[in-house]
């Protein structure tokens, strides 16, 4: 009797990219790159990205909302998670004195709570799994700086900048890095265009910039940040 050897099945473990705000601006710009990839990707967000290919896995989260509790388990044939917390919002976009305690809270679940709950469900299963996590911050200049009107998004791009920092400094497995993708063209830049309005034209900084081409591309921007990420 002539033995057959059993085939041995080789099973290659990829990069997995969880992304929030990944439907348009920059971060659906970095989804149209990582396409172009062989990388599993895992979309958060309330609408599902129009170009998902078959094998992303979309998970619809509303980061405008408590999501405690969320629990994700998209980790077969994964060697490492790397989270592009991505998803931001500028309102409300005003007076300090006059901020309603309703938008403050909207600003800070979808640009602080919210990705700080999903980093540490990742690091939890991570850790678990003895996977590596790298968190990539897409943060702004607002995170370091006091803007006038700006209170609630420089409050909490700085309050999440932090928090990863501390995440990072209690678990090993876990790195982080904040990146500032410049003045982007972006939907964003439009409202805070809008805002400036009521100033003089020297003080309205970002329409300046429009005004003289001093504006990012995202397409730009994604590449710059991908390249720097998971290389070219």
């Amino acid at each position: 009797m002539r033995w057959l050897k059993a085939e041995k099945k080789i099973v290659i473990k990829m990069l997995n990219v969880v992304i929030t705000g990944g439907c348009n601006g920059l971060g659906g710009a970095i989804v149209d790159i990582l396409h172009r990839t062989d990388v599993l990707l895992t979309v958060i967000g309330r609408q599902s990205p129009s170009n998902k290919r078959a094998n992303d896995c979309f998970v619809e989260l509303d980061l405008s909302e408590d999501i405690s509790g969320w629990k994700y388990n998209n980790f077969k044939f994964v060697s490492k998670v790397l989270f592009i917390s991505n998803a931001g919002i500028i309102d409300p976009i005003g007076s300090t004195s006059e901020v309603l305690k309703k938008d403050l809270e909207n600003n800070h679940n979808v640009n602080f709570y919210s990705p700080f709950l999903i980093a540490s469900e990742l690091s939890k299963k991570t850790k678990s799994r003895n996977i590596k996590l790298h968190i990539a911050n897409i943060s702004s200049g607002a995170a370091s700086r006091a803007l006038p009107k700006w209170a609630a998004y420089c409050s909490s791009k700085a309050a999440i900048k932090i928090a990863y920092d501390c995440l990072a400094l209690e678990n090993d497995h876990v790195t982080v890095e904040h990146i500032n993708p410049g003045v982007l063209n972006t939907t964003m830049q439009q409202k805070i265009r809008n805002s400036e309005s009521g100033l003089v034209p020297e003080e309205r900084i970002f329409s300046n910039l429009r005004t003289n081409g001093g504006l990012l591309e995202p397409q730009v921007a994604a590449q710059k940040i991908i390249d720097k990420l998971i290389g070219p």
